[in-house]
């Protein structure tokens, strides 16, 4: 089928053939459609690395307590063996 072929069909079943990329005139309603799958796609990947974090967060966080806790108690040890004003 030609090109014009598939235009003519294209307006008997009122559809748009949607325009190739290279075209320099894109109607408006296509750009507007462009600009929302874009902003759809930067929506889920906001979604995705918030996502991401709160697991790493609930996966790393405990760690970072533990060792906190650790480095806490290591730091009371070494208490009794610091010099300084003991009154």
């Amino acid at each position: 089928m030609s090109k014009e072929t598939i235009e003519d069909v294209g307006e008997i079943l009122e559809f748009k053939i949607p325009p190739r990329i290279g075209d320099e005139k894109i109607p408006i309603g296509y750009q507007i459609f462009d600009f929302a799958a874009i902003g759809v796609n930067v929506l889920f990947l906001l979604l995705w690395a918030a996502i991401c974090l709160i697991i790493w967060l609930a996966i790393g966080a405990p760690f970072f307590i533990l060792l906190w806790l650790i480095a806490s108690f290591m730091n009371i040890l070494t208490m009794p063996f610091r010099k300084g004003n003991r009154n």
